[in-house]
C-alpha cells in the first residue's frame, strides 16, 4: 500500500512538472527565463524518477529477506517444537506466549512456597502447568535450582520441563500438566482442588504403585543422572497423579547437584518442618539418605491416610495438641497389630486383605526414617524390597529425636500450620550454647513451636530430648546411654540478676524443704552485687549420691553409708543440668557452681568433672568453672579418683579450681566427718586451692558466720573486691542515654504529664550519680556536659518561650522516693493535707551537695522535659547518700522529705487533676533514674552494657554478643476473670497483701506473646481456668506496687471464662474464688478509699515535718480502713480496681466502658490509653519478641486521626533492665503528624 501511494504521487509530481514546462514555453516563448525554468523542472524530474527505481529495488530485497527469515523462523519452531516433544529440551518462552497460553493467569491450580501454578495451552494445543516463581531472590535461586536439576533428565515419573521464561521480575517454568492433581488430595481425607478430592481416595494397589513410581523416580536422580541430584522437599504436595494414577515427582525449587564423588554437603536449612531429616537439622550435612527420610515419612503417610503430624483436641482440658503418627506406628509394630495403622477407609472397603504387604511397607517405611542416616537403605534397595526382590527385615527401634524435640517444645499452639499443612518455609536457628568458645548449634523444627527458651533452661521433657540429641550428634551433653532415666525432670529456675557490673554466674543448689525460690531471695540480699545467682528446682526423680541413698532433691540424705553404690548416671543427670544453666552465659562472666547438703555433693561432683574433662560416662565437660563451694555436704565417688588424675593437663585444672567446703560440728544430717575427710580427698588428689572451714556449734544449717565467709571468699576469689569499690564509683559517671524517642524536636511540640517535651536538639537524656563523681569535663560534642551546654543554648529558641533564660529545677531522688512537701487543705471543705512535689533550684541542689564536701556535676542530671507555662527546665537527679532520717541536709527549713512513692498514690486526690499530674511525673522521673542508675543490660544476651556515646547505643558492648537489639518487654497484664453465665467475676488473694485484700489476676507476659496470649497463659496457669474472649479496658505507665519494678507498663482486660473449675497454683496464689457482683459491689461501699488517702496524705505531712520517717507502705499506714467490708479490694490508685468497679457498675450483659482516665494534662486531655473496638487488635499485633528492635511502642493521640488510640512502633534504642520495660512517650500531639514519622 506504501508502494503504491509512493508511486501515484511521483507520477503526479513529474506530470505537474511537466506541465508547468508547457505553460512556460507558452508565455515565455524561448526566453532565457524558460530555458531556466526548464533545466529546474527537468532536474526535479529526473530526481524522482531515481528516487522511484531506487524505492523499487530496496522494496524488493526487503521482501526476499522477509521471505527468506519467515521460512527460517517456521523450520526453527517446528525444530524446537520437535525437541520440546521428542528430545525434551526446555525452550524459552516470551512472557507474551505464556499470558497468552494462560489466559492472563487466570486459572489457577496451586499455590506452594514459591510462587504459584496456572493451567495453560500453548499454541500447538499441547496442555500445559506454568509455575510463577515469586520474590526476586529467593524467586531466581529456585528457577536456578529447577532449570539445572530437571532440564537433562528424562524420566517418565518426574514431570517434564517444556521450557521457562525471565523477562520481568518474575521467573516462570512451564511444565507438562498432569491432571489428577496431587497425592496429598488423593490419600487425605477432606482434601479438595479442581474438583478433585473429598470422597476420592487412592485403592490400596493405587498407593502400593505410587510407592514404587516414587521410589524409582528418586533412584533415577540419585544414581542414574551425569550428576547427582538430591531433591529435599519429598512431600505428598510434590508428587502428581497422571490419568492413570502413576506418580510424578515435581517441584525441584530446592534440589540440590552433587558431585559423584561427595557423599555429604553442607547447605542451608530450608524446606518443609516434619518432613525434614534430622542430620540436616543438627548441621551435620544432607546425602540422598535426607530424601530417603523425607520418602519414608511419605509412605507412611499414604499407609494411614494421615499427616505425620497432627493437631488434636484434648477431650478434657479443650485444648489442641500435636500428635506423632510416627510415635502410634512404633507403638502398634510392638503390639503387632500393624492393620490399626492402615487408613481406615480402605477397611472399611475391604481393599487390603494381605497383612503381610502392609507389614513389609510399614518396615520399609520405618528403614527409610531411621535417625542415623548410616542405617537407612539407598532408593535402589527400597525398590528392590517393595518388588520383592529383597528379604524385609523388621528394623531396629530407632530414637525419635525430632518427635521428641516437638514434643518438649509443648507444640500445642494453633500457629504450627507449616508442619501440619506441609508448607514449605525457612527454618530458624537460634543457637544452642554447649561449651564457652564452641557453640553446638541446633536448629528450632519450626520457629513458632520451639522458642530459645527451650534450650538454655532444659525442663523435664527438653532435657530428655537435649540427652538424645547430644547422643546422636555426639556433642558433650548429659550421657548417651540407652539406659538414661527418661524420668528425671527439673522444674521452674529461679534467677537473682546482679544489682551492679555483671561479672560472675553462680548455680546454687538449694537445701531441705525447699523449691528453690527461698534460697534465690536470701542469695538476693548477700552484699554481692556482682554475682547472678541461678536456684533450679530439684529433680522429681530419685538420684541417689553418696552412700545409694534415693533421694528426689538435691538434700535430704537421712543414713549415709560409706560403702554404698555412687550413682554415677544420676550423678552426671544432675550436674549436666548445671552445665547447661551456665552454658549460655557470656564468655567474659566467671562460672560457679555451689550448694547446701546433696547439692553440695552435686557441686563437689562438678568440680571432679572440670578437673578430669568429663563426665562419669565419658561425655567430655564442657564448663571452665572458676569457683566451686560445698556447705554441710560432702564428696560423691570420692573413692574412685585414685589414679584418675595423673595426666599433666588435669593435675593442672585440679590445682587451679578455688574449692570451700563448710561443715558444722553440730551437724546431725550430714556428719560433720564426711565433709572433714572430703576436703581431705581433694586436697590429697590434687586439688591445691581447697579450703574447709569449720564451725563449732553448727548443725545442718547455716549461720551469718559461715555466710559473710562464703561472701569473703567469693570477693576474693573471683576478683569482686576492686570491681565491687569500682561499681560503687562507676555508677557515678556512667554516661547512658535515652533513645531517640526522648530527644527534643523544634518542629512540634509534645506533652509528657504536666511537661511538655520538644526539639531537635544533638542532645540525650542522660544521667548519673553526682557522688564521689571526678570525672572531668569533656570537650567532645557528643558528652553530657556539651549536650547539658547545648540544651540552654536552645531551649530559649521553643516558640512562644517567654524569656530567654529559662530557670533549671531539680527533683532530687533517694532510694527512689521522689522529694516531696506538705501544705494544707485547698479550700474549706478539705481537711486533709496537700502534698506537693519538692522542686528545687539547679543553684539550691548544688548547694545541698557541696554542705557535704561533694561538687556536683551537671552530667549527673536525667533530662526531663521543659514545661513552657511557667519557663522551666526540669530534671532530676539521684541523691540517695545524701540525706538523714530522710530529711534534706541543706533544706531544713523547708520541711522537705523523701517518700516512698506508693505512699504517695495512695494519698493522692484521685480526683484532683494536680494530684495526679504530679504523681505520673514522679514516676516518670523514678523510671529514668532507676534506668540510668540500674538498668544496663543487653535484651538479647543478658549481659551489662557500655554506652560510648553519649545518647546512642548501637550494638551490645558484649562482644561475646554484639547484636543490634534492644531490650525485651515485658508488660504486666492484670486481667479481670469473669462468668457471664453467672454474673459473678474471679477475685484472687497474694500473701502479700493485706489481710482480706482480694484483687485481679496478674502476670509478665513473655517473649514472643501477643498480650492476649499472655492473658489466656496466665488465668490458665494461676487458677486453671481456660478464656474464651478477652477485651482491652485500659492501661497504666507507672509503678504502682511495693514490689514492681519501674518502668512497667500494666494492661488491663476483662478475660471471659469459658471454664469454670477452679485449680490454684499455690507458688503464684493462696486463694481465688468466684465472688458475685453484690459482694463485690458491697466490699466496694465498705472499703473508705477517701479516709485511706486522708490518713496518707497526713502521714507525709508528719513525714515532711520529721516526726516520722517513710519506710514503706504498709508501715506508714494502715491500708485497710475499711474494717466491717467482708473482703478488700485495692484502691483508686490501682488498675484492677477501676476493672473492678467498671464491671460492677454495668449491668449483665453489657460491653464493659474504659475506666475514667486517672492521669491528666493540663488541658485535661486522657493521657492514658482509652477504650477502642480496636485497641486489643492493635497491641497484640505490635507485640514482638524480646529481640526485635521495634519492640518499643508509642500510644499517640493525634488530632489528624479518629478520637481512638493508634499504636506505632518506634525504632530506637531504649535500654532498660529485663524483665523491667521503659514506656516513655505518652503524647497528645498538637500538630497534625504523619504516623509516618513515628
Amino acid at each position: 500500500m506504501e508502494d503504491k501511494k509512493a508511486n501515484i504521487i511521483a507520477t503526479l509530481t513529474i506530470l505537474s512538472l511537466l506541465l508547468v514546462i508547457i505553460a512556460a514555453r507558452v508565455y515565455l516563448k524561448l526566453s532565457k527565463p524558460f530555458y531556466l525554468l526548464a533545466g529546474v523542472d527537468i532536474s526535479l524530474i529526473l530526481a524522482v524518477f531515481c528516487f522511484l527505481v531506487i524505492r523499487s529495488r530496496y522494496n524488493r530485497e526487503r521482501k526476499n529477506l522477509e521471505s527468506r527469515y519467515i521460512s527460517e523462523g517456521r523450520e526453527l519452531r517446528i525444530e524446537y517444537s520437535f525437541l520440546r516433544k521428542v528430545a525434551g529440551v526446555p525452550t524459552k518462552f516470551k512472557l507474551e506466549d505464556l499470558e497468552e497460553a494462560t489466559d492472563g493467569f487466570r486459572v489457577q491450580i496451586g499455590k506452594g512456597g514459591s510462587g504459584s501454578v496456572f493451567k495453560g495451552v500453548l499454541k500447538d494445543g499441547s496442555q500445559v502447568a506454568v509455575k510463577r516463581i515469586e520474590g526476586e531472590e529467593k524467586g531466581e535461586r529456585e528457577f536456578r535450582s529447577e532449570v539445572a536439576a530437571i532440564a537433562s533428565v528424562q524420566h517418565k515419573n518426574l514431570v517434564r520441563l517444556y521450557g521457562y521464561s525471565s523477562a520481568n521480575r518474575y521467573r516462570f517454568l512451564v511444565y507438562e500438566y498432569i491432571p489428577n492433581s496431587s497425592l496429598d488430595v488423593w490419600i487425605f481425607p477432606g482434601k479438595r482442588r479442581l474438583g478433585v478430592g473429598g470422597g476420592c481416595c487412592l485403592t490400596w494397589d493405587q498407593r502400593y504403585q505410587v510407592a514404587i513410581d516414587v521410589a524409582k523416580a528418586l533412584s533415577y536422580l540419585h544414581n542414574d543422572c551425569r550428576s547427582k541430584i538430591l531433591h529435599l522437599d519429598v512431600k505428598p504436595e510434590n508428587i502428581l497423579l497422571d490419568e492413570d494414577y502413576r506418580a510424578v515427582v515435581t517441584d525441584f525449587g530446592l534440589s540440590k547437584l552433587v558431585a559423584r564423588d561427595e557423599s555429604r554437603v553442607v547447605t542451608e536449612i530450608r524446606g518443609t518442618c516434619g518432613y525434614l531429616a534430622p542430620e540436616w537439622l543438627l548441621e551435620h550435612g544432607i546425602s540422598e539418605k535426607s530424601d530417603v527420610y523425607s520418602y519414608g515419612l511419605v509412605l507412611l503417610e499414604m499407609i494411614g491416610g494421615r499427616r505425620s503430624i497432627t493437631r488434636v483436641e484434648n477431650k478434657r482440658t479443650k485444648k489442641k495438641k500435636l500428635e506423632y503418627f510416627r510415635r502410634i506406628v512404633n507403638q502398634k509394630m510392638r503390639e503387632r497389630r500393624v492393620m490399626e495403622i492402615v487408613d481406615q477407609r480402605l477397611i472399611e472397603a475391604k481393599e487390603v486383605d494381605d497383612e503381610g504387604q502392609v507389614m513389609k511397607l510399614v518396615c520399609v517405611a520405618l528403614w527409610c526414617i531411621q535417625e542415623k542416616a548410616k542405617n537407612r537403605p539407598d532408593m535402589a534397595t527400597v525398590i528392590e524390597m517393595l518388588e520383592g526382590r529383597v528379604t524385609v527385615n523388621e528394623p531396629p527401634d530407632s530414637k525419635l529425636v525430632v518427635v521428641d524435640l516437638l514434643a518438649a517444645a509443648g507444640g500445642g499452639d494453633d500457629d504450627v500450620d507449616d508442619v501440619t499443612t506441609g508448607v514449605r518455609r525457612v527454618v530458624e536457628m537460634p543457637k544452642l550454647h554447649i561449651q564457652r568458645g564452641r557453640h553446638f548449634r541446633f536448629p528450632s523444627v519450626c520457629s513458632s513451636i520451639i522458642s530459645p527458651s527451650f534450650f538454655f533452661l532444659p525442663s523435664s521433657s527438653s532435657q530428655h530430648c537435649l540427652s538424645s540429641i547430644m547422643s546422636l550428634s555426639g556433642a558433650a551433653a548429659v550421657g548417651s546411654s540407652r539406659n538414661l532415666r527418661k524420668a528425671v525432670e527439673f522444674g521452674k529456675t529461679h534467677v537473682v540478676k546482679p544489682k551492679g557490673k555483671h561479672q560472675a554466674t553462680i548455680v546454687w543448689l538449694h537445701g531441705l524443704g525447699d523449691n528453690g525460690s527461698s534460697w534465690s531471695q536470701i542469695l538476693e540480699t548477700l552484699p554481692l552485687p556482682n554475682i547472678k545467682w541461678i536456684c533450679p528446682t530439684a529433680p522429681s526423680q530419685p538420684i541417689s549420691l553418696f552412700g545409694g541413698f534415693p533421694s528426689t532433691a538435691w538434700f535430704d540424705v537421712v543414713d549415709l553409708t560409706e560403702n554404698g553404690p555412687d550413682d554415677v548416671e544420676g550423678l552426671d543427670v544432675a550436674a549436666a543440668h548445671v552445665a547447661n544453666l551456665l552454658a549460655n552465659e557470656p564468655a567474659d562472666i566467671k562460672l560457679g557452681v555451689g550448694g547446701f547438703s546433696m547439692g553440695a555433693g552435686t557441686s563437689l561432683y562438678s568440680a571432679t568433672c572440670f578437673a578430669l574433662g568429663k563426665y562419669g560416662n565419658g561425655n567430655p565437660y564442657p564448663i571452665n568453672l572458676s569457683a566451686v563451694i560445698g556447705l554441710s555436704g560432702w564428696l560423691p565417688c570420692a573413692k574412685t579418683l585414685t589414679g584418675k588424675l595423673e595426666e599433666e593437663q588435669i593435675k593442672n585444672r585440679a590445682a587451679s579450681l578455688p574449692i570451700l567446703v563448710c561443715h558444722g560440728k553440730g551437724d546431725d544430717v550430714v556428719p560433720f566427718k564426711f565433709g572433714e575427710k572430703s576436703s581431705q580427698a581433694l586436697l590429697s588428689h590434687g586439688f591445691k586451692k581447697t579450703t574447709f572451714k569449720a564451725y563449732g556449734a553448727l548443725g545442718h544449717y547455716t549461720i551469718p558466720q559461715e555466710t559473710e565467709d562464703v561472701c569473703a571468699w567469693l570477693t576474693s576469689t573471683l576478683g569482686l573486691e576492686e570491681m565491687l569499690s569500682l561499681f560503687l564509683s562507676s555508677s557515678s559517671s556512667s554516661y547512658l542515654t535515652l533513645s531517640r524517642s526522648v530527644t527534643l524536636h523544634l518542629s512540634r511540640r509534645t506533652t509528657l504529664s504536666s511537661l511538655t517535651m520538644s526539639t531537635n536538639l544533638s542532645t540525650h537524656a542522660y544521667a548519673g550519680n553526682p557522688l564521689k563523681s571526678k570525672t572531668p569535663k569533656s570537650t567532645d560534642t557528643f558528652s553530657p556536659s556539651s549536650a547539658f551546654e547545648s540544651l540552654k543554648a536552645l531551649i530559649p529558641q521553643i516558640p512562644n518561650h517567654p524569656t530567654p533564660s529559662p530557670d533549671f529545677k531539680v527533683l532530687p531522688f533517694s532510694k527512689g522516693r521522689p522529694l516531696v512537701f506538705s501544705s494544707g487543705g485547698g479550700d474549706a471543705s478539705t481537711t486533709s493535707p496537700i502534698w506537693h512535689l519538692g522542686w528545687i533550684s539547679l543553684a539550691d541542689c548544688k548547694g545541698m551537695l557541696a554542705s557535704r564536701g561533694v561538687d556536683m556535676d551537671e552530667d549527673s542530671l536525667v533530662y526531663l522535659g521543659p514545661k513552657v507555662e511557667e519557663d522551666l527546665v526540669c530534671w532530676a537527679v539521684d541523691v540517695s547518700e545524701e540525706e538523714e532520717d530522710g530529711v534534706v541536709s541543706g533544706l531544713e527549713s523547708r520541711k522537705l522529705c523523701f517518700v516512698e512513692l506508693r505512699t504517695l498514690m495512695v494519698a493522692a486526690d484521685w480526683v484532683d487533676q494536680r494530684a495526679m499530674d504530679e504523681l505520673a511525673i514522679a514516676g516518670h522521673a523514678r523510671a529514668l533514674l532507676e534506668w540510668h542508675n540500674v538498668s544496663r543490660f543487653c535484651g538479647s544476651c543478658g549481659g551489662t552494657n557500655v554506652a560510648k556515646e553519649a545518647g546512642r547505643r548501637k550494638q551490645c558492648s558484649n562482644k561475646a554478643c554484639g547484636k543490634r537489639v534492644y531490650p525485651r518487654v515485658d508488660p504486666v497484664v492484670i486481667m479481670l476473670v469473669i462468668d457471664r453465665e453467672n454474673d459473678r467475676a474471679l477475685l484472687s488473694r497474694q500473701s502479700r497483701y493485706v489481710p482480706r485484700m482480694w484483687s485481679c489476676l496478674a502476670g509478665f507476659i513473655e517473649p514472643g506473646e501477643s498480650l492476649e496470649e499472655a492473658v489466656r497463659r496466665e488465668t490458665w496457669e494461676e487458677t486453671g481456668i481456660e478464656v474464651e474472649d478477652v477485651v482491652y479496658h485500659s492501661s497504666q505507665p507507672w509503678p504502682v506496687g511495693p514490689s514492681s519494678t519501674p518502668c512497667q507498663l500494666m494492661l488491663g482486660f476483662f478475660a471471659f471464662a469459658k471454664t469454670l473449675d477452679i485449680n490454684v497454683d499455690k507458688e503464684e496464689l493462696e486463694d481465688a474464688q468466684w465472688h458475685s457482683r453484690e459482694d463485690v459491689k458491697k466490699a466496694l461501699a465498705f472499703a473508705e478509699y477517701r479516709k485511706a488517702q486522708r490518713t496518707a496524705a497526713s502521714k507525709i505531712e508528719q513525714i515532711c515535718k520529721g516526726v516520722e520517717k517513710s519506710k514503706s507502705l504498709t508501715t506508714d499506714f494502715n491500708v485497710e480502713s475499711g474494717e466491717l467490708a467482708p473482703m478488700f479490694i485495692p484502691g483508686p490508685f490501682a488498675i484492677a480496681h477501676h476493672l473492678i468497679s467498671t464491671w460492677v457498675s454495668h449491668s449483665q450483659g453489657s460491653k464493659p466502658l474504659p475506666l475514667r482516665n486517672l492521669c491528666y494534662s493540663p488541658r485535661s486531655e486522657p493521657l492514658w490509653l482509652p477504650s477502642s473496638d480496636d485497641s486489643l487488635g492493635q497491641l497484640r499485633s505490635h507485640s514482638r519478641p524480646h529481640s526485635d528492635p521495634k519492640s518499643n511502642l508509642v500510644m499517640v493521640l493525634s488530632d489528624s486521626l479518629p478520637a481512638r488510640s493508634r499504636l506505632f512502633p518506634v525504632d530506637s534504642p531504649v535500654t532498660t533492665s529485663p524483665p523491667a520495660t521503659i514506656w516513655l512517650i505518652w503524647i497528645k500531639l498538637r500538630k497534625r503528624l504523619d504516623p509516618k514519622q513515628l
